[in-house]
């Protein structure tokens, strides 16, 4: 399902859906399946609910919110301050959700030199370059390099 420029409100249902944004503040629910949710441009807010679910944000400072599900956020170059909430980085707490940020070129050589991981209150602030991730609720003394996918 395709948005256009303005704010779109796009919502999937139960099988996996492919819901992609545009240009405006968009919101896109993507219900109980594997879904790939695409905000594009603008500050967005995607909700994945249940399944193993894609976000990518696009430019602009979104609102991620990932549910149950092993859960990809997906980075690219010039992504802005964006928030994910319910983010999982404990493998043994029977899910594990990764953030991807192999397309801003950064290996596991370069991992501690490009991406700083700090504690910010109640949140975690990972920065890259001039972009930032907020982990809501999450302690950084549990996000490490293996919550990363890596170029």
């Amino acid at each position: 399902m395709t948005g256009n420029d303005g704010a779109n409100a796009l919502a999937g249902a139960g099988g996996d859906d492919h819901l992609l944004g545009g240009l405006g503040a968009d919101a896109l629910q993507g219900g109980a399946g594997n879904d790939t949710l695409e905000g594009g441009d603008g500050a967005d807010t995607l909700t994945g609910d249940g399944g193993n679910d894609i976000f990518i944000g696009g430019a602009g400072n979104d609102m991620l919110i990932g549910g149950a599900g092993n859960d990809n956020f997906v980075f690219a170059d010039g992504f802005g301050a964006d928030q994910i909430t319910t983010f999982d980085s404990n493998p043994a707490g029977g899910g594990q959700d990764l953030i991807d940020i192999s397309a801003l070129g950064i290996t596991a050589i370069t991992f501690a030199s490009g991406v700083v991981v700090s504690q910010s209150g109640a949140n975690t602030l990972v920065a890259v370059d001039d972009d930032t991730i907020t982990l809501i609720g999450v302690n950084s003394a549990t996000v490490t390099a293996a919550d990363f996918i890596l170029a």
